[in-house]
């Protein structure tokens, strides 16, 4: 017992602040690791972006870092604050946009490596959450025809205002939305992240998008099974049929243009979104990305995967090739849209800073 007691006070604060100050220096360690952004928050929830900007912030401290076959792997230590050395500056915090692209980048790592039912459930609750969101814009903006004749852009924009219920549910489950996958499954091609290979990254994002697009056209489809009966003989749904049938009467390439616009402001909400932690405050900065891009008509796959069904059960003139028509360049359009507009020109703006040492 006299031995446990004189152990117990040798493994002391006193001794291992000792310790750290005989470790050997960090640049001596970085100058044979390759020192990536992500690699430093591997502590961090990725749950909690407004924590990513401290730990980013912090001095090294006794950070060891190892290369395994070109993947950096990094342990970091709880122990006292190490003195910053003479000569070697500190890493500088992250602003909230950084600490969002760091936080996007980090889920879009392991978001396709996870189970194939557990994405495919995932993605039949995110098609229902759309849905449900898309049902209530066709009630509300065909319930509302004389708005609609009189003041037609306001009834545009009032009718859009109650899509985003859809998305905040899938933003606050963390569902998944085709469309928001086309973003995270794309950013870790994006960043370089070297804690995976480009082979790895590519059969993520395939299997990814592949699971969560089926998840999300049998849900939208049997959504618009569920519902169209509401529909059906009313004013909502000769609504739900003229949209339909708008939405394959365009080009490829208008279509195309329309669904690069949509996904832009898509994941810009999703981007916003994170950058917050509280659910009323994702929801907030979520709501008029999406009401924008429904109100100014632009397309949207998943969207489209239950209003063009929902508008050929309301007896609108369609075929499934008309169908096809508009998903093919929707999908394509809004992967361009994920991809380049918030996923390249994001992440050039604001990727974090490499530490200096």
């Amino acid at each position: 017992n006299t031995s446990a007691r004189n152990l117990k006070k040798m493994w002391s604060p006193t001794l291992l602040r000792a310790a750290v100050r005989h470790a050997p220096p960090m640049h001596t360690l970085a100058s044979r690791v390759k020192v990536f952004p992500t690699t430093l928050l591997r502590a961090a929830p990725v749950t909690h972006a407004p924590r990513v900007g401290a730990i980013w912030g912090r001095s090294w401290g006794r950070c060891l870092s190892q290369s395994t076959n070109g993947v950096t792997q990094q342990n970091q230590s709880v122990s006292a604050p190490v003195q910053k050395e003479k000569g070697h500056a500190e890493a500088p915090s992250l602003s909230i946009g950084q600490q969002a692209m760091v936080t996007l980048n980090e889920t879009g790592l392991t978001r396709g490596e996870r189970p194939m039912d557990q994405i495919f459930a995932s993605s039949l609750l995110a098609g229902a959450f759309l849905s449900w969101g898309g049902a209530m814009y066709v009630l509300l903006g065909g319930g509302t025809v004389e708005v609609m004749s009189d003041l037609p852009g306001l009834h545009k924009v009032m009718s859009a205002a109650i899509f985003p219920l859809g998305l905040s549910a899938i933003v606050v489950s963390g569902t998944d939305l085709l469309t928001g996958n086309m973003l995270y499954g794309s950013l870790p091609f994006i960043s370089g992240d070297p804690r995976r290979t480009s082979e790895q990254k590519a059969v993520s994002l395939g299997r990814l998008l592949s699971i969560s697009a089926a998840g999300n056209l049998v849900a939208s489809c049997g959504m618009a099974f569920a519902t169209w009966h509401l529909f059906a003989g009313t004013a909502m749904g000769t609504f739900a049929a003229a949209i339909a049938t708008k939405k394959v009467a365009g080009t490829s390439m208008v279509i195309f243009t329309k669904a690069c616009g949509a996904n832009w402001l898509v994941n810009i909400a999703i981007f916003q979104a994170t950058t917050v932690a509280t659910t009323p405050g994702k929801m907030a900065m979520l709501w008029l990305p999406i009401t924008s891009f429904v109100a100014l008509g632009l397309e949207h796959c998943v969207a489209n995967f239950y209003l063009l069904p929902l508008g050929a059960l309301c007896d609108a003139d369609i075929s499934v090739l008309d169908m096809a028509h508009n998903l093919v360049p929707a999908i394509l359009g809004n992967y361009c849209g994920a991809a380049f507009f918030v996923g390249y020109l994001h992440w050039k703006a604001m990727a974090p800073p490499r530490p200096k040492l």
